[in-house]
């Protein structure tokens, strides 16, 4: 059985998936909403704005969609994954609800502990640890 896919976005990134999924034999046909003219050789492009998340899932149900692959950041917060699930639709990408709890833990790193650590400074900070300790550098008149 072939697969029919579904990628969202205009730019390289969907032109280079389409690519290289067009190379499998397990992919029957690729749908890219909206693509570009690179993918309109490779794929069907199909005119659908891609934070429009109504004519999206409508497209996938007409085209028979079985598996949406997740290339762009822009559907996803809007709930794009969310409903094509419950409508049957296999996808691989991050559902709105733990998006939002990633974006909530952004920049706040966890030691092995498992308690919040300061982020690491940078090579300001590198210095300043190296003129603390003392410089690991052979000095001329001490290596012989």
């Amino acid at each position: 059985m072939s697969a029919r896919i579904l990628l969202v976005g205009s730019g390289g990134r969907e032109h280079a998936v389409a690519w290289k999924l067009s190379q499998s034999p397990q992919v029957g046909e690729i749908f890219v909403a909206p693509g570009n003219a690179g993918t309109a050789s490779l794929a069907r492009n199909l005119d659908i704005r891609p934070t429009d998340i109504d004519g999206l899932v409508r497209a996938a149900k007409e085209h028979r969609v079985d598996f949406y692959l997740a290339t762009m950041d822009d559907p996803q917060p809007l709930g794009l994954v969310d409903r094509l699930q419950a409508e049957g639709c296999s996808a691989t990408a991050p559902r709105r609800r733990r998006r939002a709890s990633r974006r909530a833990k952004r920049g706040r790193r966890r030691s092995w502990s498992g308690t919040a650590s300061r982020p690491r400074g940078g090579a300001r900070s590198a210095r300043s640890r190296r003129r603390r300790r003392g410089s690991n550098r052979c000095r001329s008149s001490g290596c012989g």
